[in-house]
């Protein structure tokens, strides 16, 4: 009888890939680009996945085999043998310890041990099949968020070099501004937002030496304070630094008016189309406000 010969694949490219995922900081909130995703999983996905089909495939032929051919169990003991054998040769373990698949881990080794023993090929035929299941099932618990706009995902400082360094109280604000932008969450763009307009405001209040805070150390409404603001803006010189700190105050009456309001009703939601006006208004709008700070 003919024996039915694996075409192994080289273990050179756990290897390889063992070298490349070295170099990859795992980390919740890294993004990974679809080539890591392929370089992580797609090679040992295929290399174990295209081996356990072949061996699936050899059982099959071999049990067809033998039910014609009760004496060809000399041919059965010789594909257990080189299946054993390529379990090790190509690294089964070693890609399932780079894709950190505990239980698929643990179903190697046992069909490992059950293709030394020589079992039979129904009972190798079901480890295989139960392997393949493992193998689905931890895979489909991994999740991943596509994300077309990586750059503004993991921007340092969404709004330049300037308005960080002009009110750096805000930067983790607009940060996560822009990630929730990035990942389709708008409202809460916008929300963060407005807390890093808050900041703004009460940094511009005190820039003009006017009342921000309540008698019990209270931040102040945002229309007190602007309220606040207009006796030293009336009071100021005509010249460019009045009509730039004229032009600030209309802007936050118009910040305050279009989006503050309506973002603290908790009914209030805002479509991917609003939020990015917002973020792109509030952008412009702090990288003017810097210049007075």
């Amino acid at each position: 009888m003919h024996t039915h010969k694996l075409n192994l694949v080289p273990s050179d490219n756990v290897i390889a890939n063992r070298e490349l995922s070295a170099q990859w900081e795992w980390r919740p909130g890294r993004l990974w680009s679809l080539w890591d995703m392929l370089s992580r999983y797609a090679r040992h996905f295929l290399m174990i996945g295209g081996s356990l089909r072949g061996a699936q495939v050899s059982y099959q032929i071999t049990g067809a085999a033998r039910a014609m051919n009760p004496d060809s169990a000399a041919s059965t003991k010789e594909v257990s043998e080189a299946l054993a054998g390529g379990l090790e040769v190509i690294g089964l373990l070693a890609a399932a310890d780079e894709m950190d698949l505990v239980s698929v881990r643990a179903q190697i080794r046992r069909l490992n041990e059950m293709l030394r023993k020589q079992a039979s090929d129904e009972n190798i035929e079901r480890e295989i099949a139960s392997l393949f299941e493992r193998i689905k099932d931890e895979l489909e618990n991994r999740k991943f968020l596509y994300v077309p706009e990586s750059s503004l995902y993991e921007a340092a400082a969404p709004y330049g070099p300037e308005v960080a360094a002009a009110f750096p109280k805000t930067s983790e604000d607009i940060e996560e501004a822009g990630k929730c932008l990035a990942l389709g969450r708008c409202t809460a763009c916008v929300f963060h937002l407005m807390r890093a307009m808050e900041v703004v405001v009460t940094r511009l209040g005190d820039k003009l030496g006017v009342t921000i805070v309540d008698k019990n150390d209270i931040g102040l409404d945002w229309g007190i304070i602007l309220s606040n603001m207009k006796k030293p803006l009336d009071a100021m010189t005509k010249g460019p630094i009045k009509t730039s700190w004229s032009e600030a105050y209309a802007l936050l009456f118009h910040v305050k008016e279009a989006w503050r309001n309506d973002t603290m009703h908790p009914k209030a939601t805002y479509t991917p189309e609003q939020a990015r006006d917002v973020f792109n208004a509030v952008r412009t709008f702090m990288k003017k406000l810097a210049k007075l700070v």
